[in-house]
């Protein structure tokens, strides 16, 4: 999952342009909103 995100920001990728091989783009956008608010 990290490295999922990882690689959206590393390739600048719109959320739902990740890779088949990734989660869900709406599972990595939901639990990426989660990090950011609570600080992880």
């Amino acid at each position: 999952m990290v490295d999922a995100v990882a690689f959206k920001y590393r390739n600048n990728l719109a959320w739902r342009d990740v890779p088949d091989e990734c989660p869900p783009w709406q599972t990595l956008f939901d639990r990426f909103t989660h990090w950011a608010r609570d600080g992880t």
